[in-house]
């Protein structure tokens, strides 16, 4: 939403603690949404995984599509309010081009952030049903060198920071792919750096430390690169509070 989006920029503290706290996610019509996910692969299974994999890959690669998404126009008017309620600003959108079409400059980002959520959240699940089903092949280099290394160069932050929570997720199925692990350990290093969005740089910790059990901790290029983090990482914890240091 816009209110996220400017929490995003101005709080970013409280914005990574409110995707960890249920009862902040309690008012979020995407919480709503993945918990239904959720409830849909435990009722149903592998097939519900399958299916939103399949839907993954339309939001990535055909992203007008009609029969994903829908057909007919609908206008709605999103209103920004300040601390005392007054609107700031109202502004009267298509539904379908605010969301889904690429055409909208300022929204094109928001159908590859999604995918990158979708597959984060469904990682343990994609893990166990790699492990059940041996004729299910999940490429797991594809989907990082198509969707999350590649929204690591992204000029958008959001697309980075998502990206990088999308790492943590993941890397628990990197156990059989040590290049790509050193790969992205490497980049997720350099995201600590301050030229970095302060969301961006705290997700990269998040990202790091589920990696370190994945990489060579003998790696001569892997020490000197935690050597240079340490001085990111350090200067990154005088933008932080007791809500994102835990």
């Amino acid at each position: 939403t816009v209110e996220q989006e400017q929490l995003w920029i101005k709080d970013p503290n409280q914005f990574v603690a409110d995707e960890d706290d249920d009862e902040a996610s309690l008012r979020s019509i995407r919480a709503a949404a993945i918990r239904l996910i959720m409830e849909l692969v435990e009722g149903f299974g592998d097939e519900t995984v399958v299916n939103i994999l399949n839907i993954i890959e339309n939001l990535l690669l055909n992203p007008n599509n009609s029969t994903v998404f829908p057909a007919q126009n609908v206008n709605f008017k999103s209103v920004v309010h300040n601390e005392g309620g007054t609107a700031l600003l109202t502004e009267e959108v298509n539904l379908r081009e605010y969301f889904y079409q690429s055409t909208n400059k300022n929204q094109s980002w928001k159908n590859r952030e999604a995918a990158a959520l979708l597959i984060g959240t469904l990682s343990e699940d994609v893990a166990n049903m790699s492990l059940r089903n041996e004729n299910f092949n999940f490429d797991m280099v594809s989907v990082f060198n198509s969707i999350i290394l590649k929204d690591l160069f992204s000029s958008s932050d959001f697309l980075k920071g998502r990206a990088l929570w999308c790492i943590s997720k993941l890397s628990e199925l990197l156990t059989d792919h040590d290049q790509l692990s050193k790969d992205v350990f490497l980049l997720s290093i350099k995201c600590l750096a301050k030229n970095n969005a302060i969301p961006v740089r705290l997700s990269a910790c998040r990202s790091l430390r589920r990696l370190t059990r994945r990489v060579d901790n003998e790696d001569a290029e892997i020490i000197e690169s935690i050597k240079n983090g340490f001085n990111h990482l350090f200067e990154l914890v005088a933008h932080a509070n007791d809500e994102t240091t835990h």
